[in-house]
């Protein structure tokens, strides 16, 4: 729960920002994401972005308030075909 109150996101049309709190911004292109996968720890739904070229893994919080304005900027701005569509 921290970690998704300290990350925020942005949906563009070029892919996911993550502005982290240690002042860094990562893009994520929609190219570059693999594999999506949902997730669910204690009881909070989250979705696991594979990222190529990192390491890490991407964890995307689905449990905020503003999740209708998030799923509607996620449908607009992803690629059709997208496998992030599946689990918005």
């Amino acid at each position: 729960y921290l970690g998704a109150r300290c990350v925020s996101f942005e949906i563009t049309s070029a892919g996911i920002k993550a502005y982290y709190p240690w002042g860094k911004c990562r893009l994520y292109g929609w190219g570059q994401i693999e594999t999506v996968r949902p997730w669910k720890l204690l009881r909070l739904r989250y979705l696991k972005l594979s990222v190529r070229g990192s390491k890490w893994a991407v964890w995307i919080p689905l449990f905020f308030p503003k999740y209708p304005d998030f799923r509607q900027a996620m449908t607009e701005c992803a690629p059709s075909g997208h496998p992030i569509l599946t689990y918005v």
